[in-house]
């Protein structure tokens, strides 16, 4: 299986703490930090990583909320999902207080868990 995780640079440390829990035996995670190399196109390259997951991870948080970057991946994801006709966007709540904005700008997604 292959995921993809989203979020925002700021939330790095917590993320990457996280990511010590994926069974790397069974789990190939895509994350910036070990799939984006100098001098790769940015867009081309996260478009090509959420296109080859099954599973998309997004970390919600006020910096992801305020990340164009993370806004436009899940934009991407949104169309991926729209395609495959099943829940391939996964939310994963690191600050609740901004699951408000959260539904409101993604309506789509707001009644995941």
């Amino acid at each position: 299986m292959k995921i993809f995780i989203s979020y925002s640079t700021n939330d790095e440390k917590i993320v990457r703490e996280l990511e010590k829990y994926i069974p790397k035996e069974m789990v190939e995670a895509w994350i910036d930090h070990k799939k984006v190399s100098g001098g790769d196109s940015l867009s081309r390259v996260i478009k090509k990583g959420i296109k080859n997951s099954d599973i998309y991870f997004i970390f919600i948080s006020q910096n992801s909320l305020n990340s164009e970057w993370v806004d436009k991946e899940i934009k991407w994801a949104m169309k991926k999902e729209e395609k495959l006709k099943y829940e391939f966007i996964v939310p994963v709540l690191l600050d609740k207080d901004v699951l408000p904005i959260w539904t409101k700008r993604y309506k789509k997604l707001k009644d995941r868990k």
